[in-house]
């Protein structure tokens, strides 16, 4: 991968210096799926749930240690330890919403890495009548 960018300085002979950035980026963490998509009817609300598979690359691991929701009014979301030997993490989301609307959530999950120290996803509802 590479990226260019300019430079404006307050030199007159160079007042503007071009830099390219080149390497390599590597995979830290598997989400699965990266946005949770929560739809149905009301009658079935209590129903809409999904999962999100969170795996660390085993060069560096991690542990999730809290779970925050920024509007927390729609969803409930807790996270636990997977039951696979892959060292990796289950998120499941539910909608709790009762009425028909559509709504945006984002988790925001808080790990001990210095790497990563957090992961965001965002949830997006519909609910119909």
């Amino acid at each position: 991968m590479a990226k260019a960018i300019s430079v404006h300085t307050n030199d007159s002979q160079n007042s503007s210096v071009k830099l390219k950035i080149s390497g390599s980026v590597e995979d830290i963490v598997n989400i699965s799926p990266r946005t949770v998509r929560l739809s149905g009817t009301v009658s079935q609300y209590i129903e809409i749930a999904m999962t999100v598979k969170i795996t660390p690359v085993e060069k560096y691991p991690f542990s999730i240690t809290s779970l925050q929701l920024k509007d927390g009014i729609n969803i409930m979301a807790h996270f636990k330890k997977s039951d696979l030997p892959t060292g990796s993490w289950d998120i499941k989301v539910s909608n709790i919403r009762e009425k028909a609307g559509r709504y945006f959530d984002e988790i925001t999950l808080t790990t001990d890495s210095t790497i990563v120290p957090e992961i965001k996803i965002n949830v997006f509802g519909n609910i119909t009548d």
